[in-house]
């Protein structure tokens, strides 16, 4: 994986800005920089501690500070009402590339939404979780 980022892609004119998660570097990530894993038995997406919290940094913009980020392992990320109050947040996405030859082409993109669902206290949870490193 060369590319990981999360942003906005506009589908009426191709213009796209994606911020870089990407966990290229080796002195902090050893081994498992510019790693990935595919897993059926996971629900939402893991991210290493760093990618975490720039993840939810940068949701909290996206959000106007509405968003909430757990602060523990596997803890995920949620807003105070229900999903569909954020029609807003459902145009971005993460941003996958999996060749260094065209930075970000060709790319998979992930709406945000996927990960996204309204649970029985009517919040939005957004199914990004926190991993340790």
């Amino acid at each position: 994986m060369w590319a990981f980022g999360f942003g906005q892609y506009n589908h009426t004119n191709g213009s796209q800005y994606y911020e870089s998660l990407l966990n290229s570097n080796y002195t902090q990530f050893g081994d498992y920089a510019n790693y990935a894993q595919l897993t059926l038995d996971f629900s939402g997406l893991g991210l290493p501690t760093t990618i975490y919290w720039q993840f939810s940094n940068m949701l909290s913009y996206a959000t106007n500070g509405a968003s909430s980020c757990a602060t523990f392992i596997g803890g995920y990320c949620s807003l105070p009402s229900p999903c569909t109050s954020y029609p807003s947040l459902w145009d971005y996405s993460f941003q996958v590339g999996f060749n260094d030859y065209y930075y970000y082409e060709p790319a998979i993109i992930v709406p945000l939404a996927t990960f996204a669902y309204t649970d029985s206290a009517n919040q939005c949870v957004i199914n990004v979780q926190y991993l340790n490193q």
